[in-house]
């Protein structure tokens, strides 16, 4: 489970006070643009450094890059709060501050009964020059910290722009969102009606969708790493998280993606280079990675099996 120090809960007094939470999360601090300066001593011309106030190094941007300080996203914040009955649940602190994520709750549904979902809405700001303020929608399930997109739309909001600007997209991303949960809850109840069939059927789904088809060449290595796959997905759809409180809908479509979304979140191999954080390198394929295209076409192959029946083809 991914419940290492990047991610924050927040207090339930502080979940409309965006300025607040950020301080609780630690991820308030001013950051700004310096020379950026090589081993050698050679400055960079075209390119600069970010480093925070008590001057670590956060990233390298290029030189028009205008830093969105932590008073701007959160005055974004409360706009989005203050229309709409979102709370600010969690912070994502990445990077030593480089990259921080503010994670808005906008409704809680239940699939199956007791089967709690938050839709969520996750506004990314990011001083290292990887990406732009970002706002995408995802889906949390409770049971063990599921993530997967609600939305393949991802709005970005330059840095340069004006803060009037940035609260207007900000208020239309939330707005768009909102539409998006309400259909991917109606998708939702879709995977459930529909029996996927046995945990057989099930892995069969699994191998002929998602695993890259066996060749004559591979490798034995290459062989036994996607019998483990298997193997896993396998224990997965038995004994999952949530699987006791799936009922009738056990062997449906949403219990496949259940255990898709678990593979993914935290069983899937992930890389990490020297000096990262592992869980922080796993967030990142879930949300804006391999991880996230491998859920996405998961569900949407789901989706069609559900709305047009077993005879449509893998894709």
């Amino acid at each position: 489970e991914i419940t290492m120090a990047a991610f924050i809960d927040i207090p339930e007094e502080l979940q409309r006070d965006p300025f607040g939470a950020m301080e609780y999360a630690k991820c308030a601090k001013q950051f700004h643009k310096t020379p950026l300066i090589l081993p050698s001593g050679q400055t960079v011309h075209d390119q600069m450094a970010t480093v925070d106030e008590a001057g670590n190094y956060l990233g390298v941007v290029g030189k028009d890059y205008e830093p969105v300080q932590p008073e701007v996203v959160a005055g974004m914040a409360r706009e989005l709060i203050g229309h709409s009955e979102a709370k600010l649940v969690k912070i994502i602190n990445l990077h030593g501050g480089a990259t921080v994520g503010l994670n808005f709750t906008i409704r809680t549904i239940e699939p199956v009964p007791g089967d709690a979902t938050d839709l969520n809405f996750l506004m990314l700001n990011n001083a290292s020059g990887r990406l732009s303020l970002q706002g995408r929608s995802v889906s949390h399930r409770w049971f063990c910290s599921n993530q997967i997109a609600t939305s393949t739309k991802m709005f970005s909001l330059k840095h340069t722009r004006y803060i009037a600007d940035r609260v207007k997209t900000a208020l239309m991303m939330l707005k768009y969102y909102d539409r998006e949960a309400q259909a991917f809850q109606a998708n939702l109840q879709r995977l459930v009606r529909f029996r996927h069939g046995t945990v057989k059927d099930q892995l069969d789904w699994f191998e002929q969708t998602l695993l890259p088809a066996p060749k004559e060449d591979d490798s034995q290595k290459a062989l036994s790493r996607r019998a483990n796959v298997l193997v896993t997905i396998a224990d997965l759809l038995e004994r999952g998280s949530g699987v006791e409180y799936l009922g009738s809908a056990r062997g449906s479509c949403w219990h496949t993606l259940n255990a898709l979304t678990e593979y993914v979140n935290h069983h899937r191999s992930t890389r990490v280079t020297e000096g990262r954080d592992e869980q922080e390198v796993r967030w990142e394929t879930i949300t804006l990675g391999a991880g996230d295209k491998l859920m996405q076409r998961g569900f949407d192959s789901l989706l069609r099996l559900a709305r047009y029946g077993s005879n449509v083809k893998h894709q």
